[in-house]
């Protein structure tokens, strides 16, 4: 019998081993709980910036697919905090936490994201009260207009070239008024006869005045119809600022647009542009009637608050109706629109139009 109070080395390297496992099977936890913190964090962080940008874009999208992006977001969002408190709750497990360190752990890796939320919330109703109160948006240190473009452009190209001639396409990207650094650059530059807009960050600028003024330029109304839903501020009465009327030629495409007090844009299917400004009472009263036409379809057509499209198919004709609220957009087969009853006085008004821009030059501004 052996007495010695030495174990043998077989004993020792058996007893080593099984150190060895418990603390691989061990590290293995942590890394294991570890990552998946990890990977939690990070889809909390993408899903807080999702969420932000659709904060940001809701003005510009439809309210079924805010809702959609929202809950989808949170759905993940919730996910993502319980995998990481769970992973929090075996780290502390791991580590041999009592009840009390347990619950202080948890409570600080909670806190951090209350702040982020809570900060998010505050960014955003903070951007709202400023253009309330019409803030100078400049003396902050921030252009929130020209951040909000930046965003916007971000989900979808708003400068299209259906045309192969510069001029062409600045002109049809103009004519929309949803870019407010292209029309400011278009009326600094001169080479579009194109109103000027006012300094959109001055504290003193009122952009319901000019939004709501019958004796403003269309054009410069509906840049700030569009900054004022931008900021989610009160608009004026539902009315229809602008017909813009598309059809794909074998060619150039045709385009007509038409702002009211008789302004309006021309490009023929030989690529000839036209543009009026001091319309003879023929155009001013056939645009007139146009507009009035437009005004009978406004509850046929829903909103379309997406990024502007690309130009209508060759065998589409597409009109959009710009109007204090918002934009309307319809695209249709041609040969369907022109067969549909209720669409020849319609198209009788723009062929109207069509006619009565003048030919001659010098009664032109561009």
């Amino acid at each position: 019998m052996n007495d010695s109070p030495y174990k043998s080395p077989t004993v020792v390297d058996d007893e080593a081993d099984k150190v060895r496992t418990i603390m691989g099977e061990h590290s293995y936890q942590v890394a294991q709980q570890l990552g998946w913190a990890t990977l939690a964090a990070y889809a909390q962080v993408g899903m807080l910036t999702v969420l932000m940008l659709t904060s940001w874009m809701r003005d510009q999208w439809k309210a079924e697919v805010v809702q959609l992006v929202v809950m989808a977001a949170l759905i993940v969002l919730v996910v993502a905090v319980g995998l990481g408190l769970n992973s929090v709750r075996h780290l502390a497990g791991a580590f041999q936490y009592d009840n009390k360190k347990r619950a202080m752990l948890l409570f600080l890796s909670v806190i951090p994201w209350l702040a982020i939320i809570s900060l998010f919330i505050v960014i955003d109703q903070a951007r709202h009260e400023l253009a309330a109160q019409r803030v100078p948006l400049a003396g902050l240190g921030v252009d929130w207009l020209e951040l909000s473009r930046s965003v916007n452009a971000l989900f979808g190209k708003t400068f299209h070239e259906p045309y192969p001639n510069t001029e062409q396409n600045q002109l049809y990207n103009l004519a929309f008024c949803d870019d407010t650094h292209l029309a400011q650059m278009a009326a600094i530059k001169g080479s579009i006869p194109w109103p000027t807009l006012p300094d959109l960050t001055e504290a003193n600028h009122s952009w319901e005045d000019y939004a709501g003024n019958e004796l403003v330029d269309a054009r410069v109304r509906i840049h700030h119809c569009r900054l004022l839903k931008l900021q989610a501020r009160t608009l004026p009465p539902l009315q229809v600022l602008a017909v813009i009327w598309e059809i794909c030629g074998d060619e150039n495409p045709v385009f007509l647009a038409c702002y009211r007090r008789g302004i309006c844009i021309y490009i023929d299917r030989l690529g000839e542009c036209a543009m009026v400004t001091t319309p003879a009472p023929e155009l001013s009263e056939a645009i007139d009637d146009l507009l009035a036409q437009a005004d009978q379809w406004l509850e046929r057509i829903a909103e379309y608050n997406f990024p502007r499209p690309i130009p209508p198919s060759n065998t589409n004709a597409r009109m959009t109706l710009v109007t204090t609220h918002g934009t309307r957009v319809i695209e249709q087969a041609y040969a369907d629109l022109y067969r549909h009853p209720d669409a020849s006085q319609l198209l009788d008004s723009i062929e109207e139009v069509t006619q009565a821009i003048p030919d001659d030059p010098q009664e032109r501004s561009l």
